[in-house]
């Protein structure tokens, strides 16, 4: 171990005082070779296909999906009904006892009721467990 480290530091003095073996810079006959040897570059036509295509992907496997459901969503909120069993997205049962505008009254116990937001409403009170799975997921 000790012959490796005194072996590279006469390398490394030799160095210092030669410099390096090749020149850093190509010269113009070395510059033309490489040029010569390196890939050409795509066109900007493909780049511009593969942004498009990708964009195409992420619009078709998220954006649209999500538009889906937020209409289905709102479309459910509009038709929601005095005495509905539902549940909301953070978890409480309860029976719409009232709507006020942008907001619902549930009735979650006897004599007990809670102001919501209306677009806080996830789902049916029998459709629970597959809306409440959904709201997780997203």
């Amino acid at each position: 171990m000790l012959g490796t480290l005194r072996a590279f530091g006469g390398a490394l003095v030799r160095f210092a005082q030669e410099g390096p073996a090749t020149p850093l810079a190509p010269s113009a006959s070395g510059a033309a070779a490489a040029a010569g040897d390196a890939p050409q570059q795509q066109s900007p036509l493909f780049t511009l296909v593969f942004f498009g295509l990708i964009f195409g992907v992420f619009y078709f496997l998220i954006v649209r999906p999500q538009q889906k459901r937020t209409k289905e969503h709102t479309k459910f909120i509009d038709d929601l009904k005095v005495g509905s069993k539902v549940v909301t997205q953070a978890g409480i049962f309860g029976k719409i006892a009232a709507i006020d505008g942008n907001q619902v009254h549930l009735e979650i116990a006897p004599n007990l009721k809670i102001r919501v937001l209306k677009s806080q409403v996830a789902g049916l009170e029998a459709n629970a467990d597959t809306v409440v799975g959904e709201q997780s997921k997203s």
